[in-house]
């Protein structure tokens, strides 16, 4: 265990430790759990080859991740599966020529080992392999390892990290950030889920979520999208959670007793609202066709009308006059004697 007040320190002691022991003929193998770490790592110790002459420059190859420069001596990692090639994700290699947007790599061991060709139009997903990240490594054993130890390591990557090795191993870490954050043991040993950046979608702001992206290389942007509309379907879904316990409160006051205590008041307001007198929708006959009807199929009804019509005509004979009286005069005076009969009956009996 090598600290360093600051991580800064710990990288230039590690690069520099690393570049010392360097031996073409052994295995070595630089680890860290964040990709930007990574990234630093490789630049740094290539650097420190090309410096001393080791390798060259070399040529430019366009990989998934942008442009590499590889040489003969070069090591390098595969990131993606290839059953063409026959080389996995996480795989180490070393080059052992190099062109344009080519190289021959030498992977496997002893008897195993044995050289692929690797053109960028085909395969692309590879980078430097001086350091990788810890998850990357799982799988692979080198002679010797130098681990970069970071605040997001817990236990199970602890333990990937210090087994990847056959005869030497160091970590580098920086003491004034683990002070701060408890200790390097307390933070190497903690039991932590794997992260991601929904285990922040609670939160009242997406600052630790975006700085959880931003520390493994990722699209702050992207990632702030994907944290709104995670929170939106959240939103949603405990919408329709809210919406099932209603039903089943329903459902359970109406066992209860509770629904059926609410249909009075129901019924009490449609009384309430109702009119005291229904309205006529339509006028299928007159007046006097309806008062003919109801005088025809109500007897007492009909001698009562046959006695007014007798003292109608009695009444409305012209006195001293031989003549006859107008039958028209009759009749309409005879009409309104109907209609007058008829709106008595209706404000007596308002529901005829």
């Amino acid at each position: 265990m090598i600290g360093l007040r600051l991580k800064d320190e710990a990288v230039d002691t590690l690069i520099a430790d690393w570049s010392r022991d360097y031996d073409p003929t052994t295995t070595t193998l630089i680890l860290a759990h964040l990709r930007r770490d990574v990234r630093m790592l490789n630049e740094m110790a290539r650097s420190e080859l090309v410096e001393r002459g080791i390798i060259v420059e070399g040529f430019a190859f366009r990989t998934e991740d942008g442009h590499r420069n590889f040489a003969i001596g070069d090591q390098i990692v595969f990131l993606k599966n290839e059953g063409s090639l026959g080389v996995k994700n996480g795989m180490l290699g070393k080059v052992v020529e190099a062109a344009q947007n080519r190289i021959v790599a030498e992977i496997g061991e002893r008897e195993h080992r044995r050289q692929v060709t690797v053109e960028q139009r085909f395969y692309n997903n590879l980078d430097h392999g001086y350091a990788t990240t810890i998850h990357k490594s799982q799988g692979a054993t080198v002679d010797r390892v130098k681990v970069l130890a970071s605040l997001s390591l817990d236990r199970h990557l602890t333990y990937v990290a210090m087994t990847r090795h056959r005869e030497d191993l160091r970590v580098y870490y920086g003491t004034r950030s683990f002070a701060f954050a408890g200790s390097l043991i307390k933070i190497l040993s903690r039991k932590n889920a794997k992260e991601t950046t929904l285990d922040y979608e609670k939160a009242t702001f997406y600052r630790l979520a975006l700085r959880f992206a931003e520390a493994r290389g990722l699209h702050i942007v992207n990632v702030a999208r994907t944290v709104a509309r995670d929170r939106l379907e959240w939103t949603i879904r405990q919408k329709q959670k809210l919406a099932d316990l209603a039903d089943r409160l329903l459902a359970i006051g109406a066992k209860l007793g509770f629904a059926a205590s609410a249909k009075p008041t129901h019924s009490q307001s449609s009384n309430e609202t109702s009119p005291m007198v229904a309205g006529i929708a339509t006028f299928p006959r007159t007046v006097e066709q309806a008062v003919a009807d109801k005088i025809e199929a109500d007897p007492g009804l009909k001698k009562q009308w046959e006695d007014v019509s007798t003292r109608f005509n009695r009444v409305y004979r012209p006195r001293g006059s031989g003549r006859s009286y107008r039958r028209d005069d009759c009749g309409a005076r005879q009409t309104r004697l109907i209609r007058r009969h008829t709106r008595a009956s209706s404000e007596a009996d308002p529901h005829r």
